[in-house]
């Protein structure tokens, strides 16, 4: 509720009370990490993105949000965003 009223920094702390809950649930971080890129908070979105890649490897969309925060952190043509969105791309060519 709180992001859709664009109050980020109380999304910020309810997440951040779930995932002291629930640490290894990585929609949490993600749900926070949005919160924090909405915000302008660049640094803290790339941190928790990592943090969902690190908990769910093969979901695309930490590798997604954090090339999002990597691009608005360092523009259009950041290397680390064209790397994310490149592991993306390989997972079509994984065998399940």
């Amino acid at each position: 509720a709180y992001e859709n009223m664009h109050d980020y920094k109380s999304a910020e702390k309810d997440y951040t009370e779930l995932i002291k809950r629930y640490p290894q649930d990585s929609d949490f971080y993600e749900y926070r990490a949005k919160s924090y890129l909405a915000a302008g908070d660049a640094d803290k979105a790339i941190a928790d993105y990592s943090k969902v890649i690190e908990l769910a490897p093969r979901y695309a969309g930490g590798y997604a949000g954090r090339a999002k925060a990597y691009e608005k952190k360092e523009g259009r043509a950041s290397k680390n965003a064209a790397a994310d969105l490149a592991k993306i791309k390989s997972f079509s060519r994984l065998p399940n």
